[in-house]
């Protein structure tokens, strides 16, 4: 009876060890992964051929200038979708607020999308024709914003 007793709490301690930690290994792996990606972005700009010096400080600073434009946005974003959480899980919920912050949410990813589109076309202005070829090819993977967050687990176009 004592030794069963043993051995069936062993049993559980050995599983929730197990559990645990392959659990802390998945996420371990899925932060290093969005970290890897991250740095990867600006890297990519650095791999079309034959960039000039002129050209690298003039593209670093069409980056600088477009995260400077990008950034109160994401800001402006994020706090939308906190309010948007925060009024859906009320008690009692308006639709119509809920509805307004969404239009609102749209109109920043708008502007978002346009801050990025215009970016994309200055750099391309920067570029000589194989290097736009290089860059139009690649640009799935210098824009994998939306790739990067559905790997993480996200849904949707967030």
């Amino acid at each position: 009876m004592k030794n069963s007793k043993l051995l069936m709490t062993g049993a559980i301690l050995f599983i929730m060890i197990s559990a645990f930690t392959t659990t802390y290994a998945q996420q371990h792996e899925r932060g290093r992964g969005m970290r890897d990606n991250v740095s990867r972005r600006g890297a990519l700009l650095d791999q079309i051929p034959d960039l000039t010096d002129t050209q690298k400080e003039k593209l670093n600073d069409l980056r600088v200038d477009m995260q400077k434009q990008m950034l109160p946005l994401r800001n402006q974003l994020r706090e939308k979708e906190a309010r948007l959480n925060t009024l859906s899980t009320t008690e009692k919920t308006n639709l119509n607020d809920l509805n307004k912050l969404v239009d609102e949410m749209g109109v920043i990813k708008i502007r978002m999308m346009k801050v990025a589109v215009a970016h994309r076309q200055k750099v391309r202005a920067e570029l000589t024709e194989e290097q736009r070829l290089f860059f139009d090819s690649h640009a799935g993977r210098m824009t994998g914003h939306k790739r990067m967050k559905r790997s993480m687990g996200q849904r949707g176009d967030k």
